[in-house]
């Protein structure tokens, strides 16, 4: 399994073709606020796994136009980076390419009725994970 790094600062520009045959993306416990990528970066990814960035509040659109991306999953992050990871999966459908997952775990940030609400109705079908929320359903 190949790695990336996209290192300790806030932005992150990956060499282009720099990981074409990386198959899984995990960022995980990043102060990381941009970063700026194309599907050249990353033409085979299947997987894009964002953990914990705490700052963290947009995934490029570009990744909408890698084919071979089938999931991408956001935990404990802000809920604008779930927001974007649902731009990508519209963008995906509106392009006509397979469908892809999204799993959305605990965001950080305010969760309110007005927000959940609001969210699923505009994609009912994304799987959303938080215990506190599905303990009360």
């Amino acid at each position: 399994m190949g790695f990336a790094c996209c290192g300790e600062g806030e932005e992150w520009h990956p060499i282009v073709m720099g990981f074409n045959r990386l198959k899984i993306l995990l960022i995980e416990h990043s102060f990381l606020k941009y970063w700026k990528a194309t599907d050249d970066n990353f033409p085979v990814l299947e997987r894009l796994v964002l953990i914990n960035c705490k700052c963290l509040k947009e995934i490029p659109i570009e990744f909408a136009e890698i084919h071979s991306l089938q999931l991408i999953e956001v935990d404990l992050c802000l809920i604008e980076l779930g927001e974007s990871a649902a731009r990508i999966r519209q963008q995906q459908q509106d392009l006509g390419n397979n469908p892809l997952d999204v799993r959305i775990s605990h965001p950080r940030g305010l969760l309110t009725y007005y927000f959940i609400t609001l969210f699923f109705r505009r994609a009912p079908d994304l799987l959303f994970h938080h215990p506190v929320l599905q303990a009360g359903s």
